[in-house]
């Protein structure tokens, strides 16, 4: 665990510099997901609205539980994020439900929707911003920035 801590001493001094610091580790439960998640005040997980992804949030869970129980006592989940969704749909709406029943309404954050730009603006080497401005992926980003503004 000691080089989980070591992030956090790393990040403690220029905390002050910055309204709130990003790390964005891989998708797995691994050290580099321990190490971030050791570093961090609030944890803000995207998930896609399938039902797979139900067991990864119920894991990740997990995970913060005892990290807060033990190294992190600051650590809590902040919002979930839906991903690649498409809100017509069935399953979109159960998952949402759900994730509002077990957590509360405040946590599910506006989401990312399915949107081929998104895809796309990768291969040119842009952001969203830069490729599609006014295509619903930048919009989504532009709502989930300005909902999680508002809470810091």
């Amino acid at each position: 665990m000691a080089r989980a801590l070591t992030l956090a001493e790393q990040i403690i001094p220029i905390t002050t510099q910055y309204d709130f610091i990003i790390i964005d580790p891989p998708p797995t439960l691994g050290i580099l997901m321990v190490i971030s998640l050791v570093a961090a005040h609030e944890v803000y997980i995207p998930m896609p609205l399938h039902f797979l992804a139900m067991e990864g949030l119920a894991e990740m869970m997990q995970v913060i539980y005892r990290l807060n129980a033990g190294f992190n006592p600051e650590l809590h989940l902040a919002g979930i994020i839906p991903t690649f969704f498409n809100k017509n749909t069935r399953t979109a709406r159960e998952i949402s439900n759900e994730i509002k029943n077990n957590f509360g309404k405040p946590i599910l954050l506006s989401g990312i929707r399915n949107n081929i730009k998104l895809a796309e603006s990768p291969a040119f080497k842009q952001t969203i911003f830069e490729y599609a401005p006014k295509s619903i992926g930048a919009q989504d980003y532009k709502n989930l920035i300005t909902t999680i503004n508002q809470g810091v």
